[in-house]
This record gives C-alpha cells, sequence and structure tokens, in this order.
C-alpha cells in the first residue's frame, strides 16, 4: 500500500489501531457529506469504530474510486523518486495553500512511489511483470543499476485505463508498517492508496503483446 502524503494538519484524541473494529457499507462516493465528489461514482466503504467512539475516537474509512488514469508525471521526494497520476475524476485529499496551511478538499490526483506503482500494476497484469524483468537484467548486465519499467511506459500502457483504487485515510499517531515490515508512527494527515484492479485499453493490450512477442524472439 502506498502513503499519499497530502497533508499535515493536527489531530487529537488518536486511539491505538488495535481498538478498532471492521463494519462495512455501500453509500455514494461523496466527499464526507459536501457533495464535492462525483455521486455517480459508488464506493465500497469500510468504516473503523470501536467501543470508545463516544469519547471523540476518530473513524477510519477506506473508500473505493472507481478512475481511468490520464497521465504520470514524475517529481523528486525526500523518499525517492514519485509519480503524480492524473486521473478522470476527483476524489478526496489535501493541499496546501499559499500560506502553507494544509486543507482537507478534493484532488485529480494521486501521488505514488514509482516502486509502489510498477509493483502494484505488476500484481494486476502479470504481463507487465515480464517486460519490467526484461529491463531489470537487461539494464544490470549492461550498467550494473537496477533499472526496470519506466514512467513514459507505463503512462504509454495505463492510459484511460480503469482503474480501481483502495483510498484509506490516516492521521497522526496512527500506525502503519512499510513494505520492510517495520511499524511507523503517522506524523501527519494524509491517505493510503492501494490499487486493486486495472482494466488497460484495447491498443495498449496490443503494445505489451508486441513487445513480449519480441522478447521470446531474441530480445528488443
Amino acid at each position: 500500500m502506498v502513503q499519499d502524503l497530502q497533508g499535515y494538519l493536527g489531530r487529537s484524541n488518536i486511539l491505538p489501531l488495535s481498538f478498532y473494529y471492521k463494519t462495512s457499507y455501500t453509500r455514494q462516493n461523496e466527499f464526507w457529506h459536501n457533495g464535492y465528489a462525483d455521486r455517480s461514482n459508488r464506493s465500497e466503504v469500510t468504516v473503523n469504530n470501536n467501543e470508545a467512539r463516544a469519547k471523540g475516537a476518530r473513524i477510519t474509512i477506506m473508500e473505493t474510486y472507481k478512475v481511468k488514469f490520464q497521465r504520470i508525471g514524475v517529481y523528486g521526494h525526500i523518499d525517492g523518486i514519485r509519480y503524480r497520476i492524473i486521473l478522470d475524476k476527483f476524489i478526496p485529499g489535501y493541499k496546501i495553500d499559499a500560506d502553507g496551511q494544509v486543507f482537507k478538499t478534493t484532488v485529480n490526483y494521486i501521488d505514488i512511489l514509482s516502486s509502489a506503482l510498477i509493483a502494484q500494476t505488476i500484481r494486476c497484469i502479470p504481463n507487465l511483470g515480464i517486460i519490467h524483468a526484461y529491463l531489470m537484467e537487461k539494464n544490470l548486465r549492461e550498467t550494473g543499476k537496477r533499472i526496470g519499467i519506466n514512467a513514459a511506459q507505463l503512462q504509454a500502457y495505463l492510459t484511460d485505463a480503469d482503474v480501481t483504487l483502495e483510498r484509506t485515510e490516516f492521521h497522526p499517531g496512527e500506525e502503519y508498517t512499510t513494505a520492510d515490515g517495520e511499524v511507523c508512527i503517522h506524523k501527519f494527515d494524509g491517505y493510503t492508496t492501494n490499487i486493486t484492479d486495472i482494466v488497460v485499453a484495447a491498443n495498449a493490450e496490443s503494445i505489451a503483446d508486441r513487445v513480449i512477442n519480441r522478447i521470446m524472439l531474441g530480445g528488443i
């Protein structure tokens, strides 16, 4: 899962995640109750509640969004290269205003580590893993660097893809586990994003098939 680091609002009354139990319901995908998001985009919502709710405990909500990927941008971040994926619709997120104040709003993008996008895409589309593995080995042999599929290649493959996103909001003081198994504490507000399904456009499937055929016939 990917931490979408889009907020720094201070929060209180955060209880340990061990207190939570899950219940599920389906509702229209709207940004809290203000009607910002596309109401035609239905979502499955999981609410993590607990017996201490009456004491002011925060509710964690996981929502599923059906979106299209439009394009992928690249920028540097303290934890490595990140991709900004532009979506065809708005979803809940955080922004920083001109005064440096963070506020909750809706955004038409997700920010994601390059390695996370590649891993999640391959999980949904195994054939893309063949291309990534080939490029990794080829570049290791030629340059000694582990370089696989890149943003331009992903954009060629994922443009106009129908994608299912699971988004879970997090807050300061809540625990999360890194890909290496390390347990850490969130220091700010944001969203964890997980890509659970990808249906690519027909032309993207033909691109992947041609590349794989070339790999099998002796390389590219």
